[in-house]
């Protein structure tokens, strides 16, 4: 009984495993796109990139109003997550269709915006909101935790197998899988985009952000309007409003 029970178990593993392989070479750990065509006409299209625990659907509900005719939201998916994927895909997407790209990210969202500029995508208009776009943004103790700790869960969750690939952890915009968080937390301290700024127009940094190093993040994004808005990182309900006016602000100095 015992012998069925490991072999039920590694059989579950390393399925898993194989299949993360798999989705790893042939872009199965991506983002999805969910699109929104209102103006066919139209070749401006708006991407909406979200940060841990949260969808972007859900993340920037607050500005409804400036979305325009046209949008995508990149949406997380349960089997896992890679910023240099995603960024991928929607270059992809942007030069299929010859869109002039505008492209809002939410904290670990700026990897993909930071993966988007060093490519060859040219006609981009990138607004970040409490950037996290590498480890060096990170407050203490929040930087340690996840130099040990991400390792640790992603052997874990692999060891899991398919139980982790369950959406069983709630939070903002619905329930995430543990490997979709894991993946995240992992990118967060050990994905490392490079530091292409030239097209990100403008930043909204919260003065009250208790998980970013602000005076470390700043001096990254040299050519960036900057806003500054009274809040925490993850306070999106109660400073919707601020984000709101402060976008409305970099935009309308466009």
């Amino acid at each position: 009984m015992r012998t069925k029970i490991i072999s039920v178990l590694l059989l579950n593993a390393i399925t898993f495993i194989l299949a993360r392989i798999w989705w790893g070479f042939h872009g199965g750990l991506a983002a999805t796109l969910e699109t929104h065509i209102g103006d066919t006409e139209d070749t401006t299209m708006t991407y909406f990139i979200a940060g841990n625990l949260n969808q972007a659907d859900t993340a920037f509900d607050f500005m409804k109003s400036e979305f325009g005719s046209n949008y995508t939201f990149v949406q997380f998916s349960t089997k896992g997550w890679n910023a240099k994927a995603t960024a991928k895909l929607v270059e992809k997407d942007i030069r299929e269709h010859g869109y002039h790209a505008r492209i809002f990210t939410m904290s670990l969202g700026d990897h993909v915006a930071r993966y988007l500029e060093h490519g060859p995508c040219e006609d981009l208009e990138i607004y970040a909101v409490n950037p996290c776009p590498n480890r060096k943004a990170l407050a203490p103790p929040l930087d340690t935790v996840l130099c040990f700790a991400a390792p640790v869960a992603e052997v874990v969750c692999h060891a899991l197998g398919w139980i982790s690939y369950l959406p069983i952890v709630p939070s903002w915009g619905g329930t995430y899988s543990p490997i979709l968080l894991i993946d995240q937390y992992w990118c967060i301290y050990y994905d490392y985009p490079p530091m292409d700024t030239d097209q990100t127009r403008g930043v909204i940094y919260s003065m009250g952000d208790e998980l970013l190093e602000n005076r470390v993040v700043e001096p990254m994004y040299p050519n960036a309007d900057i806003r500054y808005i009274n809040a925490g990182h993850s306070d999106i309900v109660n400073s919707a409003t601020k984000e709101y006016n402060a976008i409305r602000k970099l935009l309308k100095k466009e």
